[in-house]
């Protein structure tokens, strides 16, 4: 409750969402550390009148270093709380000239933490902007972007219609100094959610009798002063033919690379080839690697017909590591499209570093991870491969059959190439 020398007001706390994680949309995949965490969103009434605040829960004077950060940045005001146990003299008497904050209370939260868990685990990215755009953005760009989150719906993932709900909420309170009603923000049927697939399941159910793999790794340079970045595509790469090379009759496996990429692409060749030994996986591999992009494209075509003489109609899946040129992209998968006009075609991405989502109370629950930057040992396989377990399917793009070809129809109009 705010307070000052003469009155003190009732602080009605209508929302409070836990553990506000706040990334720089545009840094969040260089594995970069949180810009500001809160201990909560929250969304109160004094007489009424409705506020959006921050919670911030005080445990040591040490964090005074904060509310310089908290002073700098454009977001609404920060809500200080300090319990009984607090050790934050200091801190208290540097906050009395903000007026706002609480003495002897605990944090309380409307949607629990492991509740708010489950929701992020099906999409944390929009959420992350919503946060960003309240604290970082100009107001008028605030609005806009809540605009935008308000309008959305997710029929495929219901819990995540709390997004929706909640930017329509704070959208209100920014613009109209209202506050609508609430009870869908705090419905219980958000709550009823469905645990997300993980890495594994969405491949194995791509699985068919017959499959050709093209896998694009990013572009890594000087990847030989890399300790670990260097072994994600590689440990990508075995995790997912582990799950497909014992659902599958034929299983073909062809690195891509091109240009500045080819000699890290030969590297990642040789390692993919090692693993498969120790891990005996089987699978037919190759390299489709040139520096020349016209040569590449030509070995592409020449391996690609000789695969669809030993095949019945494979399925195709376009597997991009990370980050891939975009021309050399387009190219390569126009012509793969074309030398298997019949087979379904499925793209996937996949990004080095992801949104980890932790249950756990006493750590955050969102926070940057890269699982597979890790040295797969043979001794190890069980636990090296559980990595691929935490990537979950707000991590993957994963375009199907129609949507793909539609996708490789436009890259082909977007480079002009023939076919």
């Amino acid at each position: 409750m705010p307070q000052n020398n003469t009155n003190t007001c009732q602080l009605e706390i209508v929302v409070s969402i836990p553990s506000i994680t706040i990334f720089y949309p545009d840094l969040t995949y260089s594995f970069s550390d949180c810009a500001r965490e809160y201990d909560a969103l929250i969304i109160a009434k004094i007489h009424n009148y409705p506020l959006i605040l921050l919670g911030e829960e005080v445990s040591d004077f040490e964090e005074s270093g904060k509310v310089i950060i908290d002073l700098s940045l454009w977001h609404p005001p920060v809500l200080y709380i300090f319990d009984k146990t607090t050790k934050g003299r200091y801190y208290e008497e540097f906050l009395v000239p903000l007026r706002l904050f609480t003495k002897n209370v605990s944090l309380t939260y409307t949607i629990q933490p492991d509740e708010m868990a489950y929701i992020w685990m099906n999409g944390y990215e929009l959420f992350n902007l919503l946060f960003y755009s309240l604290l970082f953005t100009h107001y008028n760009t605030s609005r806009k972007i809540l605009n935008d989150i308000s309008s959305m719906r997710y029929p495929q993932q219901p819990s995540l219609n709390i997004l929706s709900e909640l930017s329509i909420c704070l959208k209100s309170i920014i613009e109209n100094n209202t506050v609508p009603t609430l009870d869908k923000i705090n419905s219980p049927k958000y709550m009823n959610i469905d645990a997300p697939k993980t890495a594994s399941e969405i491949i194995a159910e791509l699985a068919t009798k017959e499959i050709v793999i093209y896998f694009f790794p990013q572009l890594l340079k000087e990847y030989e002063k890399s300790e670990k970045r260097k072994y994600f595509p590689i440990n990508l790469a075995v995790l997912i033919l582990n799950v497909l090379s014992e659902k599958v009759n034929k299983l073909y496996f062809r690195v891509i690379g091109t240009g500045l990429g080819t000699q890290y692409s030969e590297y990642i060749l040789k390692e993919i080839k090692n693993l498969l030994v120790d891990f005996e996986i089987n699978c037919n591999i190759k390299g489709i690697i040139s520096r020349n992009l016209d040569e590449t494209k030509s070995l592409l075509v020449e391996d690609a017909h000789k695969i669809a003489s030993e095949t019945n109609t494979p399925s195709i899946l376009i597997i991009v590591a990370g980050d891939y040129g975009k021309r050399p992209f387009a190219k390569l998968v126009a012509n793969i499209a074309s030398a298997f006009r019949k087979s379904e075609l499925t793209i996937l991405v996949f990004p080095e570093v992801i949104y980890r989502i932790s249950k756990k109370k006493e750590n955050r629950l969102a926070s940057m991870s890269a699982p597979l930057n890790i040295i797969l040992k043979r001794n190890e396989k069980k636990e090296g491969f559980s990595q691929f377990e935490l990537f979950l399917e707000k991590d993957i793009l994963l375009i199907k059959s129609k949507e793909a070809s539609k996708l490789v129809d436009l890259l082909t109009q977007l480079i002009g190439e023939r076919i």
